[in-house]
């Protein structure tokens, strides 16, 4: 019987199974039941199809997060290239919705600065000239909303005007000068502003890191407008290379009116045929009796 295997030790004295505690331990680094789902994830990644996307649904406890952990880890400590035998690891920023946010603006996506480890910091540090060209004056605007971001820019970014890019949209493709977009004197659309801002932020980091990128919004069933509106945006981006994109949600709390289900759709039709092969769906369901299985044997 179960009660009487809840005892710190066993009739020797010495530990049982349970461990000193008197509890069960599960092992917690051990993914069960999901060596499809990453199969899948592995051949996207593999294809280097970019800006690849993974968006995974499920019952709250389905496993999403761990799941994602899983493929960062494994592809942290496997990924080779042809010269050294290895590449770098992967640069992994990752955000959750809160509902207590409500639709506070770009709420969800605050968090992906918030948790930088260190040894990415000092390759930021890097690249901070880079980021400051691109964003000029903007930065300040940018820090206002993400204190955090303080990591890629200085006050030298206040003094500076963007450098001249050119910008690509859906459909449609028109050079547009990021100096006349994003320059406060000539735009008065402050999210307008904020949103490219973001955009170029990250077509940067995607670019110049030496690392692949990899980005992963859980709980976007309270997503705020604002942040699937900057999702959309660079998920629709063929010029931010090197991204790898996870985004996660309970599918029980999402309709066909949910913000989250508009978005996917409109992401869809303006991905093109080519780029739907760099576009996954998964559902995470009820774990395998044998992983189950295999779980409880653990």
């Amino acid at each position: 019987h179960l009660d009487d295997r809840l005892l710190p030790v066993d009739e020797d004295g010495e530990e049982d199974e349970l461990g000193a505690d008197g509890r069960i331990h599960f092992a917690k680094d051990k993914l069960y039941g999901r060596d499809e789902e990453l199969a899948k994830c592995q051949e996207l990644f593999d294809a280097n199809e970019s800006p690849a996307v993974v968006f995974l649904s499920g019952y709250s406890g389905s496993g999403k997060s761990r799941m994602v952990e899983e493929f960062v880890h494994l592809n942290s400590s496997t990924m080779k290239d042809d010269k050294s035998g290895r590449r770098p690891p992967i640069l992994f920023l990752r955000s959750k919705s809160d509902s207590a946010d409500g639709n506070v603006p770009f709420s969800s996506i605050g968090g992906l600065f918030d948790n930088i480890d260190k040894s990415a910091s000092v390759e930021f540090m890097d690249m901070r000239d880079v980021i400051q060209e691109t964003l000029g004056t903007d930065a300040r605007l940018l820090l206002k909303v993400f204190p955090k971001l303080e990591t890629f820019l200085n006050n030298d970014s206040m003094k500076r005007p963007s450098m001249r890019a050119s910008f690509s949209s859906g459909s449609d493709s028109a050079s547009i000068s990021s100096s006349v977009v994003l320059s406060s004197g000539k735009q008065k659309d402050t999210k307008k502003r904020l949103m490219l801002a973001l955009q170029f932020f990250f077509r940067t980091l995607s670019s110049r890191s030496k690392r692949p990128l990899v980005l992963f919004l859980d709980d976007l069933q309270w997503v705020d407008g604002l942040s699937m509106e900057l999702i959309q945006s660079i998920l629709t981006d063929n010029m931010i290379p090197n991204l790898f994109f996870f985004g996660g949600d309970r599918s029980n709390e999402v309709g066909e009116d949910h913000i989250l289900t508009k978005s996917l759709q409109d992401i869809k039709e303006k991905r093109d045929e080519k780029e739907l092969e760099g576009y996954l769906c998964i559902e995470l369901k009820d774990l395998p009796q044998e992983a189950v299985g295999q779980f409880i044997a653990d």
